[in-house]
């Protein structure tokens, strides 16, 4: 089977109605006997024009693909241009570098195969154990679904699934050019403000401490070449000269290294995070509510009765 059982968009014989049933039963077969698990959902963003064409042709070629096939496909990409209409008048053409052309009859089927992809991770995470899925029967265990460029991870939930999912993406990303959208992101981030101190429970590459980007999304060709993944920031930080310890398998740029070093401080205290809106630095609904009711781009999306809304 060339695109694995889970994906269930664009393909003869396969409904996205399904899936939604699947899950609804998934989830009503967890609330049933109370078994700990954790389902994520993943929105692929600009999925279309995101895609690599370098790992797209390599991966028509590890399919199988004729070489005439895959020239057919080279051709249909590199040959792409688009131009920009300013007051209805079309500006200069330029040439695309990436993604796939929306409204060809084959940019889905070309796209399912590269987001196909995934759901190999998530195979080889289950049968190395690295990742834990719902566990129906002795027969039968479910870690993800696929509609198209949403994907859906069902796992145990426990730290080193989590940990092991977000390794997964970083090297999805890096590979196919398709990251997550994180909706929630944004605002989240904004309010929520780490204090770095001693480094023993802050992983370096992996945890939000630096920005609202974690190091290994900010510097995913460092991250790729390095050695020390999962280490923390103590581990990796000398704190006899302020020397950080960075070993690579492969050699990187020194000036994308001299951009990544920066000096820590307060670094007598524990790891630490709090909340920027609620005065004891704790969570709250509430005041999550107010956030979402007040940001400027939620507005844009709901706007209220009277300011422009039809509602």
């Amino acid at each position: 089977m060339l695109v694995d059982e889970s994906q269930c968009a664009f393909l003869k014989g396969r409904s996205t109605l399904d899936s939604y049933m699947a899950v609804s039963e998934l989830v009503h077969f967890c609330k049933k006997i109370d078994y700990d698990a954790l389902l994520i959902k993943l929105d692929m963003e600009k999925s279309f024009d995101s895609i690599s064409w370098d790992f797209l042709l390599r991966l028509l070629e590890a399919c199988g693909f004729s070489s005439i096939w895959i020239d057919w496909i080279s051709q249909l990409l590199f040959s792409s241009e688009s131009a920009v209409l300013v007051n209805d008048n079309p500006g200069p053409w330029f040439k695309h570098k990436k993604g796939l052309r929306q409204g060809d009859p084959l940019s889905p089927y070309l796209f399912i195969l590269v987001a196909d992809v995934f759901a190999k991770f998530i195979n080889l995470a289950r049968s190395q154990d690295t990742i834990r899925g719902i566990k129906i029967n002795d027969h039968l265990e479910v870690a993800n679904l696929e509609f198209a460029d949403d994907f859906l991870v069902f796992t145990r939930g426990s730290k080193d699934d989590i940990l092991n999912l977000k390794i997964m993406l970083l090297g999805f990303e890096l590979m196919t050019g398709l990251r997550d959208i994180l909706a929630a992101k944004i605002p989240f981030c904004m309010s929520v403000q780490s204090s770095l101190g001693n480094g023993a429970s802050t992983k370096f590459w992996l945890d939000n401490w630096t920005d609202c980007r974690s190091l290994a999304s900010s510097f995913l060709d460092l991250f790729s070449a390095s050695n020390q993944r999962n280490a923390n920031v103590a581990y990796l930080l000398n704190t006899e000269n302020n020397i950080w310890r960075f070993s690579w398998h492969h050699h990187v740029d020194e000036t994308r290294v001299d951009d990544l070093v920066f000096v820590i401080r307060n670094m007598h205290d524990l790891d630490s995070i709090s909340w920027k809106w609620e005065a004891n630095g704790g969570f709250s609904t509430a005041s999550l509510y107010m956030l979402m009711k007040n940001v400027a781009s939620f507005n844009r999306i709901w706007p209220r009765p009277g300011r422009g809304s039809s509602l």
